[in-house]
Order: C-alpha cells, then sequence, then structure tokens
C-alpha cells in the first residue's frame, strides 16, 4: 500500500502552530492599543509540493529536485509576520516518513545536492547563548555554576571563623526565566531558556549545599518566585527584564521583590511573615558615610559598567569623602536632588530622637 503523502497546509500549520505557543509574548494577548512586537519571533515551513511551489519562479537551487520556490506561500506568510529567522525545508514528493528520514529528491543519481534531509530536523531549538558559551565542549556557566561552591564554602568558614556565634543566612536568587513559554522583555533564543533555568538551578544548589556543609540557614527564593518572573505581568513579577528600568537594574529584583526576600528571609528565621514595615530610615542616615554618590550614580547611568574615571581614581582616594564633600551643591541636578534627599532625612532622624 502505498504511503499517504503529506498534506501541506496541516502539515505546514502545525510547524506554525508549535512556534507560535512556544514564542508568542504574554503582552501580544492585551487590548493595549501601543505597537507591540510581532508574536512569532522563527517560522520553520514543513511540506510537499504544494508547499514547496514547483516551477513558480525563481526556482532555488537546492535540493534541486525539491523544486522550492522563492516566492511559494511560507515565504509570502514569513514576510508578513516579520519574523527574525525563516526556514523551508519542504519538497516535492514528501511523504510522512521523510519528517523522520531523508529524501533523495526527483533529479537521478542520489548525489549529495539531491537529498533533502529529515524535515524534523529543522526543528531543533536554537540556543546562540548555550553555544557561545561553550568551548571545546565544555559547558562554562554550568562549570562556573558548580564551581562557586567551593568559594561560598571559603566565604562561610571565614564568617564562622570571625563570628562564631553568628546565625549565617545563604538565599538563592529569584526566579529570572519562566518554566515554559518565552517573552518580549527576555529577548533569548527558544533553546536558551530552557539552558538558562539549568544554570539558575546548578547555581542554586551550589549555594544550597555549601549552606548544608557550614550548618547555614537556606532561604530558597528560587521555588518562591515560581510565576514572579521577568516574564510575569507588570503588577505581578519580582525581577526586571533585560532592559534598564527607573525602578531596577536589567535582570535585578524590583522592590517588589526585595520585600519577597525578606520576606521569606524572615519566615526562615521566625515562622512568621514579614510585618508591614518601611525599610529601617536607619540606612539613610549611614549612607552618606558609607556611599560614594557620585560613582553609584554613574554606575546605574552605566547600566551596571563601572566607569573608567571612577576606576582610575580609585588608588587616589586615601580617605572617605566629608560629609561636605558628599553633601555639598554639584552643578548635577540630578545629583543636588539626592543630596538634599539625604539631607532631608538626616535631619528628620535628628529631630527623632
Amino acid at each position: 500500500m502505498a504511503r499517504p503523502r503529506l498534506r501541506p497546509a496541516v502539515l505546514a500549520a502545525t510547524g506554525l502552530l508549535l512556534l507560535a505557543s512556544a514564542l508568542t509574548s504574554p503582552a501580544a494577548a492585551t487590548t493595549d492599543p501601543a505597537p507591540t512586537p510581532p508574536p512569532f519571533r522563527h517560522y520553520v515551513a514543513l511540506g510537499d509540493s504544494y508547499t514547496a511551489g514547483p516551477l513558480v519562479p525563481v526556482q532555488l537551487p537546492g535540493p534541486l529536485g525539491c523544486f522550492r520556490s522563492s516566492a511559494n506561500y511560507p515565504a509570502f506568510l514569513a514576510a508578513a509576520l516579520r519574523v527574525k529567522t525563516f526556514t523551508d525545508v519542504s519538497c516535492s514528493a514528501a511523504r510522512t516518513e521523510h519528517l523522520f528520514t531523508s529524501q533523495t529528491a526527483n533529479l537521478p543519481g542520489g548525489l549529495p545536492e539531491n537529498v533533502n534531509a529529515p524535515q524534523l530536523l529543522a526543528l531543533t531549538p536554537e540556543t546562540p547563548c548555550r553555544d557561545r558559551f561553550t568551548v571545546d565542549g565544555v559547558d562554562t556557566k554550568i562549570r562556573d555554576a558548580r564551581a562557586i561552591r567551593g568559594n561560598v564554602e571559603e566565604a562561610l568558614a571565614a564568617i564562622a571563623e570571625r563570628a562564631p556565634m553568628a546565625t549565617v543566612v545563604v538565599v538563592n536568587y529569584l526566579r529570572i526565566l519562566p518554566e515554559t513559554g518565552a517573552c518580549a522583555d527576555v529577548p533569548f533564543a527558544a533553546g536558551d531558556y530552557a539552558w538558562g533555568n539549568e544554570v539558575h538551578r546548578t547555581l542554586n544548589t551550589s549555594l544550597r549545599e555549601a549552606a548544608r556543609t557550614h550548618g547555614a540557614t537556606y532561604v530558597d527564593m528560587y521555588a518562591r518566585s515560581d510565576g514572579r518572573d521577568a516574564c510575569a505581568g507588570p503588577l505581578v513579577r519580582w525581577v526586571n527584564g533585560a532592559n534598564v528600568s527607573p525602578l531596577a537594574l536589567n535582570f535585578h529584583p524590583f522592590r517588589s521583590g526585595m520585600r519577597a526576600i525578606a520576606d521569606g528571609t524572615h519566615r526562615e528565621l521566625t515562622g512568621r511573615a514579614l510585618p508591614p514595615v518601611l525599610p529601617t530610615p536607619q540606612l539613610l542616615k549611614r549612607l552618606p558615610a558609607v556611599v560614594d554618590v557620585d560613582g553609584l550614580l554613574d554606575y546605574v547611568a552605566q547600566g551596571g559598567q563601572v566607569p573608567d574615571q571612577v576606576v582610575d581614581d580609585l588608588p587616589s582616594r586615601d580617605a572617605t569623602p566629608s560629609r561636605s564633600e558628599l553633601l555639598g551643591p554639584t552643578v548635577n541636578p540630578v545629583l543636588d536632588e539626592v543630596r538634599k534627599a539625604l539631607v532631608a532625612a538626616e535631619g528628620l532622624l535628628s529631630g527623632a530622637r
């Protein structure tokens, strides 16, 4: 009995729908009239001659026997959807078996250029980040995440030596990536989401094992932040996405995330939820004495990169800047406002005493 011929519409639509379910941004479903990124990032076309377009000008050069046109319907669709990548592996005379096995195209001789690889191979997830950090077959990020355990154990041993009666708490990292799906706020390739979670879990395992070895309390914020990752809604997520926000650095916690970490730690230490408190104002009083405000603002403005000038100035700073140096007027209006706030906070604290 002859094998059934592929139904091109069903097969091609199946490939597209698979990508849609994995790559559609949650924002695409909102009614916000503001422009949103295209819902599809990658399009892989599978199918037989009804997809390939035999004799439709202009025919593509290979594999020759597939008779694949540069103007078939997947080509039009890819342009309309504005996808980032477009892969067409359709081939005339393909059967369902050619999803899994190579197809020798219609031209005689079985020459290499007339062989179409198994079409399902085109659906292999892309992992450009993982590929970048894999050197000589070694995933350097996974390797480093495992090696951190030794560094943390060394730090915990030093803490125990200097403060043997202290209660030591190790807090792991909030979840950054969702377990499934993707979003525009985290512009990773589909395959790199799973890899990123693997690196994250490996890092947290190192922290947990180091804490266990030295008898420290371990706070698992990764588990507590399920559903609060950078792809969650703006009122739900605890972690910022790839873009620096006025409220948080990229891939760092928002204020809500910071409070969540405080709550998780409070529960581990006391068995009770964090009460409705504000951050202690004592930190505001101490801030001018311990923070180089100029350097801090430069650091944030540079997106987390320490400016060269700050690095060059470090060896010449023999003493902590005086209060007048930190709180005196400058030509920077933003910095002036920060300093005014610090002076006001210090005045309020002095009045409270």
